[in-house]
């Protein structure tokens, strides 16, 4: 599912779960415009929000600006276990996937975790 706004482009994922996370950016090109949004109680929020509707910023939690490291974010995983999110964040440093702690609230948070992945597209959480 995605959508436009003036803000740029939002794609949301993991819409079968409760807690599916949005990845934001407004440019491909700039190395700082990027950003992650959790949509809190995700299926009564969806449920109750009209077609084309906005959900309001009390109902997300927020990760964005220069300490995120967050350019481009191309894709991203959860993983419910370890309460982290991972993301393939394509512009900076040539391709990085970054970890964050599953946040409480908004902020200009760093990942805990940045590993080099040149030209990292896509990412998964796979646990057997």
């Amino acid at each position: 599912m995605t959508s436009s706004n003036t803000s740029g482009k939002i794609t949301l994922t993991n819409l079968l779960t409760t807690t599916p996370i949005v990845k934001l950016f407004a440019s491909a090109a700039s190395a700082t415009d990027g950003g992650l949004i959790i949509i809190k109680n995700f299926s009564t929020v969806f449920a109750s929000t009209a077609a084309a509707g906005t959900i309001a910023v009390t109902n997300q939690v927020r990760i964005y600006s220069s300490n995120s490291l967050l350019g481009n974010p191309v894709a991203v995983a959860y993983d419910s276990v370890t309460k982290n999110i991972y993301v393939a964040e394509r512009l900076n440093a040539g391709g990085q996937v970054l970890t964050y702690s599953f946040p409480v609230a908004s902020g200009d948070f760093a990942p805990v975790n940045a590993r080099a992945e040149a030209g990292v597209t896509s990412i998964f959480v796979l646990r057997k």
